[in-house]
């Protein structure tokens, strides 16, 4: 199949139809992230980000479903709930981005009519988007507050760091835009920076990534290894 963003929504479109016919009571249902974008393929691949807004708390949150080996469905399960209040979330660095302009593809309680006149008026005043920034700002201070407490080379305290520094650098981002996706996020990052002001900001970034210990021949040997790794660990079962 060739990849192609109109190919992508129609999967998105058809999955949404064949989801709500089995669960009609699903609130709303939206589409987020790169398919959002005019270029969602990176490296040829990519994901197809959709929201199920719950009447109630779900007791999945989250589903990824491989399609091909270019392509997978991820998608959240939401409760109905955290949009109770829509003017706070202007103030929420993950879901005020994502509800200020997501493709809507259910709506069958006109949802959106009443989350996004909340969200989107004053969105980018000041004091809301340094309020974004603020709250992962916090998130990435009290990681790495815990990770003052047990400092070891365990992966738990490896990827705990790693949250902290997509905290720390999205606290940039969402100032002006929505937070950065994993799979795009140095390749994001220094537009970030320059749009804040400050370009440094992104040696800042690899510099808390270990950029100065790399070394290009090693990572380039070290890939096929890695590669076969994941491969490996996309068999396993949760």
């Amino acid at each position: 199949m060739r990849i192609t963003k109109e190919s992508l929504l129609r999967i998105a479109r058809e999955t949404v139809s064949q989801r709500i016919y089995n669960r009609p009571d699903f609130v709303a249902v939206y589409l987020t992230g790169s398919l959002l974008k005019d270029e969602p393929l990176l490296g040829n691949s990519t994901d197809i980000d959709l929201v199920f807004v719950h009447p109630f708390i779900p007791s999945v949150r989250r589903e990824i479903v491989p399609l091909t080996p270019e392509v997978h469905l991820d998608i959240k399960y939401n409760p109905r709930s955290e949009y109770e209040h829509p003017r706070q979330l202007r103030l929420n660095p993950w879901l005020g981005p994502e509800m200020y302009d997501p493709l809507r593809l259910h709506d069958g309680q006109h949802f959106f009519d009443f989350v996004q006149a909340g969200v989107r008026d004053k969105f980018y005043d000041p004091v809301n988007a340094c309020g974004r920034a603020q709250r992962n700002l916090q998130h990435a201070r009290q990681m790495w507050s815990d990770l003052q407490l047990k400092q070891d080379d365990s992966p738990t305290c490896m990827l705990k760091y790693l949250k902290s520094v997509n905290h720390a650098a999205n606290a940039i981002a969402v100032i002006k835009d929505s937070p950065m996706g994993e799979r795009r996020f140095l390749a994001q990052f220094p537009a970030s920076a320059e749009a804040a002001g400050n370009p440094a900001l992104t040696t800042d970034l690899f510099g808390l990534l270990g950029a100065e210990l790399a070394d290009k021949r090693e990572l380039e040997a070290s890939l096929p290894v890695w590669e076969k790794d994941f491969l490996q660990a996309g068999k396993l079962e949760s």
